[in-house]
């Protein structure tokens, strides 16, 4: 059975206590056609130390300093020779045999990405939780603007990654939501299949980014929309995203748009589904005036048209009426 070879990334920075069971969870699997590369962005915990314990089973690493985690992946991206690619960080882990689930995936030459589920781990305690997997629908803008990328779970053609650029240096929170939408707009949906098995599992912890950054990966989040706004001259949306941006923040930010072109109608829609996701973010955690704010951003237009009576009568009625 010819498996492809999967290419996977750790990129980590004094996550001692948890990257042993990170590397455990990728080389314990024995899949034959492994790529595994650590990049350390000088870690002063036991960390170095750690990685040393497996350097037999580790195709390259390196612990030196980097400018953050999208800098660190694309360093692993340099060394990487694999067909299929994914990166695990540091306080995540793999589910037991995921890298066959996957590898046999990609024995099919007409996927490009694959996803499963991630479980949620709590610290060290595993949840009933689960996400994913990242999904593509028959609506451009929705996959694009509504569905988030479900990283830990989510694996790409090598060559596709390659084709769109990598992972933007420029963001430090949501580049995986970027290199996703990049990759929509230059190869579409038709090769996304996902799965209902578990292929990894995602740690929230007191010092995990998810947990401690909210407002950065909110930042981030409306940078992306803001810039597609811009670039493609949707002056309304992007005076709107401008107003919904956090108070102080700034960053420079710039997306290399891939080759494909898309149509005004679908960029709309993305920032308008996008929107509503925040709309269902800020209800479900019952912050009522950041979900009336994100709501007012939303043309209904550029919704289709089940969404159209949701916006209406699930949010427009009840978010004004509060």
């Amino acid at each position: 059975m010819n498996l492809p070879k999967i290419s996977i990334i750790t990129p980590s920075y004094n996550q001692g206590h948890f990257i042993e069971e990170t590397i455990l969870s990728v080389i314990g699997q024995n899949y034959p056609n492994l790529e595994y590369i650590i990049i350390d962005g000088g870690s002063t915990d036991n960390t170095v130390e750690i990685i040393k314990k497996y350097t037999d089973k580790i195709t390259y690493w390196v612990s030196e300093k980097d400018k953050g985690q999208s800098d660190a992946i694309n360093k692993g991206l340099e060394k990487c020779t694999g067909e299929v690619f994914n990166w695990i960080n540091s306080d995540d882990y793999l589910e037991p045999n995921s890298l066959f689930e996957i590898g046999k995936a990609f024995q099919n030459t007409e996927i490009d990405v694959f996803s499963g589920l991630q479980r949620i781990i709590q610290d060290r305690t595993p949840t009933n939780d689960f996400w994913g997997p990242t999904q593509a629908y028959d609506n451009w803008g929705m996959t694009a603007g509504y569905m988030l990328n479900a990283q830990p779970c989510t694996f790409f053609r090598l060559d596709k990654i390659r084709e769109i650029g990598n992972i933007n240096p420029d963001l430090h929170y949501c580049m995986d939501r970027e290199m996703w939408i990049r990759y929509l707009m230059q190869f579409g949906t038709k090769k996304v299949i996902n799965t209902d098995k578990i292929l990894a599992n995602f740690r929230l912890h007191g010092e995990s980014k998810s947990v401690t950054l909210n407002l950065r990966f909110q930042y981030d989040n409306l940078l992306i929309f803001w810039y597609l706004a811009k670039y493609f001259d949707l002056k309304n949306y992007q005076k709107k995203l401008e107003k919904l941006m956090p108070e102080g923040m700034s960053s420079p930010y710039k997306m290399v748009l891939p080759k494909n072109y898309l149509r005004k109608s679908q960029v709309k829609s993305a920032i308008a589904y996008f929107l509503l996701r925040n709309v269902d973010f800020f209800v479900q955690h019952q912050q009522f005036p950041e979900a009336k704010r994100q709501l007012k951003a939303i043309n209904p237009l550029d919704l289709s048209n089940g969404d159209k009576i949701r916006y209406f009568k699930t949010y427009f009625k009840t978010l004004f009426s509060k």
